[in-house]
């Protein structure tokens, strides 16, 4: 009697703690870099920027730009931003940056290869730009 008891506890103790598993988290958490733009792999410089999502709702750019002067990355010290992020459901995404009170505008963001990449589009003055990002 003494093992089932041992067993059924052991049990739910297993089942419990995997509710906390990290697959239930939004797939935008966490920090992600710029890969491509229109399909067209980004140089190493603009690599080094990263943007990072929290799970609080609030998200980081380290900065916006490096610049590639003499070989060598150099940053854009005003570029960098934080603010909010809110996830519309249906893969929409919009940010509001800190100041701001109106949000920027909702976002289609799609995620593939397991979570790891993410692909929006954005339009500006009538042209559209394709950006891929990569999970750091």
């Amino acid at each position: 009697m003494k093992k089932i008891l041992v067993l059924t506890i052991a049990m739910f103790s297993l089942l419990a703690c995997s509710s906390d598993d990290e697959n239930n988290l939004d797939p935008i958490i966490g920090t992600w870099y710029l890969f491509s733009e229109n399909g067209i792999e980004v140089n190493d410089c603009i690599k080094k920027s990263t943007t990072t999502f929290s799970e609080d709702g609030t998200y980081t750019v380290s900065t916006s730009y490096y610049l590639s002067e003499n070989n060598e990355c150099i940053p854009d010290e005003g570029s960098a931003d934080d603010g909010a992020w809110i996830n519309r459901g249906e893969g929409n995404y919009s940010r509001t940056p800190t100041g701001e009170i109106i949000d920027d505008e909702t976002i289609k963001t799609t995620f593939s290869d397991n979570n790891n990449t993410m692909t929006y589009s954005y339009e500006d003055g009538g042209e559209t730009t394709v950006y891929t990002h990569k999970r750091k």
